[in-house]
């Protein structure tokens, strides 16, 4: 976690007020840490049965997006996105993409049950106005060192973001 706070005062009220919040979230799970007590301080919507699924949603500019991955990978790790041209399969914002996109995700025995991912990042090739086809794939790295593996792939229409 991470509190940027910038201020006249000294007390530091933003920082003082996120941090007491996460604590009342946090007590009832250190006082009682079953998967019953972790289940009941998942926030709301972060949990659904169903398939597992990639959105992606144009952010306020072209080339800006958010993506909501539902997924369940069975086991504790990590899940990040990559992204190519359709066409030709070239990298598109490798190295920026999975540093904003990576991020440790539920998972359960039951398959059906998936947890919510999301992220908001930037594509960098292309320019607004000349749309072109990219294909993003949702990527697991196990906890346990296991080899990462592929989750999910979705073809989707996206422009390039210009400065």
């Amino acid at each position: 976690m991470e509190i940027f706070e910038q201020s006249q005062a000294k007390e530091r009220r933003l920082t003082k007020a996120a941090l007491e919040q996460i604590e009342a979230e946090l007590t009832p799970l250190a006082a009682q840490p079953t998967e019953k007590t972790l289940r009941a301080c998942l926030p709301a919507d972060s949990l659904r049965i169903g398939d597992p699924a990639l959105e992606l949603r144009n952010s306020f500019q072209p080339g800006l997006y958010d993506a909501y991955v539902w997924i369940n990978p069975g086991e504790p790790g990590m899940v990040y996105l990559k992204a190519y041209e359709a066409t030709q399969g070239t990298p598109l914002s490798a190295n920026r993409l999975k540093e904003s996109s990576n991020e440790w995700v539920g998972w359960s025995e039951n398959p059906e049950e998936l947890f919510l991912s999301n992220t908001h990042f930037s594509i960098y090739e292309g320019d607004w106005g000349k749309p072109y086809a990219a294909r993003f794939e949702v990527w697991f790295v196990p906890d346990s060192g296991a080899p990462e593996r592929k989750l999910l792939e979705k073809v989707f229409k996206i422009e390039g973001w210009q400065r």
